[in-house]
């Protein structure tokens, strides 16, 4: 039924004689106790029973306006939920990683041409550290693992024009035991960059621990200018690390970012952070 329509009300059982109801326009007609035959009072003695007086049609709109009610108020009342208390949850705290995990890319430039091993030492060093004696610091990380390196080669008129780089297979390993090379042509003008991402068979496509300090991880060939890029995922430890690294020079509690083959050669320098070697 719409709420522009309107409703006619039969009359109730014990009134018979009179003609429908009409319902306001508007309003739904409900069921009411006070029109059920069992509520309607029994007819005087010597009074007829289809009485026409004023005081018995005032009674019946009391009793009719009493059993009609608002259209709109009866659908809210129907769609009206009862808010039900949230859930909740008993089980435990979920597990995590609580070791921080950092990613970040370092970029060096080449100070010299040459043919470099960068070994986990290297690499240790260039990932940041903290100086605790005039010639000593110690890393603050404690594993990681190398995403991808990417060289953008200077132009030369040597040999090695361009950029090679050669993975280191490990040394324990359930997988074939290979050594990865990507090499350019000798002579070839390079404009663009060498991206080289490492092999799960190489010792590089696993995450390393910096206790594993001489590992060798790649040998790279590169030109004097040219910049690299070490992407490279690692986490950090509870404590500096008690195997420090030699350095020259050191101001005890600054920070400093090795260069990437080592203190010792310091050709492939860190660029825009703090150094010594």
């Amino acid at each position: 039924m719409s709420a522009s329509s309107t409703k006619c009300v039969h009359e109730p059982r014990g009134e018979a004689g009179r003609g429908p109801l009409s319902v306001p326009e508007g309003y739904l007609l409900v069921r009411s106790p006070s029109l059920s035959s069992s509520h309607i009072p029994a007819p005087r003695e010597g009074s007829p029973v289809h009485g026409d007086s004023k005081k018995e049609e005032k009674d019946e709109k009391k009793a009719l306006s009493a059993a009609v009610v608002p259209l709109r108020r009866s659908i809210a009342m129907r769609n009206l939920r009862v808010a039900k208390p949230q859930k909740i949850s008993k089980s435990l705290p979920p597990v995590l990683d609580l070791t921080p995990n950092v990613s970040h890319v370092y970029r060096f430039q080449v100070a010299s041409s040459g043919s470099y091993t960068i070994t986990g030492a290297g690499i240790a060093g260039a990932l940041g550290v903290m100086a605790y004696g005039i010639a000593s610091v110690g890393t603050w990380a404690s594993s990681f693992k190398i995403r991808k390196v990417t060289v953008w080669p200077s132009p030369s008129s040597s040999a090695v024009s361009g950029a090679t780089l050669a993975w280191a297979a490990g040394t324990i390993s359930q997988e074939k035991d290979v050594l990865v090379d990507r090499t350019l042509p000798s002579g070839v003008s390079v404009t663009d960059s060498v991206s080289f991402a490492p092999p799960a068979s190489t010792l590089a496509g696993m995450w390393l621990s910096l206790l594993a300090f001489s590992s060798d991880i790649f040998v790279i060939d590169v030109e004097s200018g040219s910049i690299i890029d070490l992407a490279v995922s690692y986490t950090l430890s509870n404590s500096f690390s008690t195997d420090g690294i030699v350095v020259a020079s050191a101001v005890v509690g600054q920070p400093y970012y090795l260069a990437l083959d080592g203190p010792a050669s310091n050709k492939i320098v860190p660029v825009g952070l703090p150094t010594t070697h």
